[in-house]
C-alpha cells in the first residue's frame, strides 16, 4: 500500500509574489526583500541538476512572537559579522542588510558547480504596536542572525479584555444578570416574594409568575429540581407548601443554587424563629431586606448566615 506524504509547507508561502498574498493587509509581512545575487559562474552543461532557481539564494527568515519579544531569525551562511547591519527606520520598520563576498577566482582553477549565492541583500520588517524598537538586539551564530525586539512592558502578557455588548435581550428587553429573578409562591399560586434583577413590564412579570408556578407545582417529585424555562432554567425547591424558585443562565451550576435556596430558608427560619408563610406575608419588608443582604443586583453578596443575621439585628435596633 502506497502512502502519500504531503509536502511540508510554511505558514505563508515564501517567495510568492503577486496574487492573493499581496492583497492581504498582514501587519507581520516582510515589506521588501532583495535576494542574494546568484553567482555568475555557469554550471556545466553536463550537470544532471536543472537550472539554479533564485529561491535557493534568498536570505530566508523566520519570525516568531513570544510573550516578551519578537524574534526574527535569518539564514546568512558565510556572512561575517562586520558585513551585516541592523537598523531601525521610521514607522517601526526594522531593516537588515549585508553582503556575502564571493570567493576570488584564481588562475588555473576550474569550477564544476557554483550554487552558493553571493552579493548584497536586505530585508525589511514592519514591527507591530507594542514592539520596543529602542532596545533591539542582534546576534550572529553558526550562520544564523537572530534579531530580538522586546515588547513594551504594558503589552507583555496582556489578557484579552472582554467588551460588554449593549442591546436588548430577545425575551426580557434588558441586559443579562447571573440571577434573573427569585420567586416565592405557595401551592395556590399566590406570590409571597418576587425579586427581578432584569427589567420587565408588569404584564410580563405576571406572565412569568404564572408560567413558573404551573411549571414547578405540576412537576413530578421524582424529577430533578431544575427545568428549562424559555432560554434559561429555573431551579426550585419546595419547603412545606412554599416553592422557592431562581431563574439563572442555562449553563450555571444547579447544585450551587439549590444550596443558595436552602441557605436563604435557614436565614429566614433563624430570623423569624420557625418561619411560616404568615411571617412572610406580614413581614414582607424584612424578607426583602434579608434577600438584599444575601443577593444584590443578581449576584451573591454574602454567604455567611451569621453575618446576615447580625446585620439584620442592627437594622432592628434602628426601628
Amino acid at each position: 500500500m502506497a502512502v502519500l506524504v504531503p509536502p511540508v509547507a510554511a505558514l505563508v508561502p515564501y517567495g510568492l509574489s503577486g496574487g492573493l498574498w499581496d492583497l492581504l493587509d498582514d501587519p507581520f509581512r516582510v515589506l521588501e526583500q532583495t535576494p542574494l545575487a546568484v553567482s555568475s559562474r555557469p554550471a556545466p552543461a553536463s550537470s544532471q541538476a536543472g537550472p539554479i532557481s533564485p529561491a535557493v539564494a534568498l536570505a530566508r527568515c523566520d519570525w516568531k512572537e513570544t510573550p516578551d519579544a519578537h524574534v526574527i531569525s535569518l539564514d546568512v551562511p558565510g556572512v561575517r559579522r562586520d558585513d551585516v547591519k541592523v537598523e531601525v527606520e521610521d514607522n517601526r520598520v526594522l531593516r537588515v542588510s549585508g553582503e556575502r563576498r564571493a570567493d576570488e577566482e584564481k588562475e588555473g582553477e576550474r569550477w564544476h558547480r557554483a550554487e552558493r549565492a553571493a552579493g548584497r541583500f536586505w530585508r525589511r520588517f514592519r514591527m507591530p504596536a507594542g514592539a520596543d524598537v529602542d532596545r533591539v538586539t542582534a546576534r550572529l551564530d553558526d550562520g544564523v542572525l537572530t534579531v530580538t525586539v522586546p515588547k513594551v512592558a504594558e503589552h507583555r502578557r496582556r489578557e484579552p479584555r472582554i467588551i460588554n455588548i449593549a442591546g436588548e435581550d430577545a425575551n426580557s428587553g434588558g441586559k443579562g444578570a447571573e440571577i434573573r429573578f427569585i420567586l416565592l409562591q405557595n401551592r395556590q399560586g399566590k406570590t409571597r416574594l418576587a425579586k427581578y434583577y432584569v427589567p420587565l413590564e408588569d404584564s410580563e412579570k405576571h406572565k412569568v409568575e404564572y408560567e413558573v408556578h404551573r411549571l414547578v407545582v405540576n412537576r413530578d417529585p421524582k424529577f430533578t429540581n431544575f427545568v428549562e424555562f424559555r432560554t434559561h432554567k429555573v431551579i426550585y425547591r419546595r419547603y412545606a407548601g412554599l416553592f422557592f424558585a431562581i431563574c439563572v443562565d442555562i449553563t450555571d451550576n444547579e447544585l450551587a443554587y439549590l444550596e443558595c435556596i436552602h441557605l436563604f430558608v435557614e436565614i429566614l427560619d433563624h430570623f423569624f424563629s420557625n418561619v411560616c408563610e404568615l411571617d412572610l406575608v406580614f413581614n414582607f419588608h424584612k424578607v426583602y431586606l434579608i434577600l438584599d443582604e444575601f443577593i444584590l443586583a443578581g449576584e451573591l453578596q454574602e454567604t455567611s448566615k451569621k453575618a446576615i443575621i447580625e446585620r439584620m439585628g442592627e437594622l432592628e435596633k434602628l426601628d
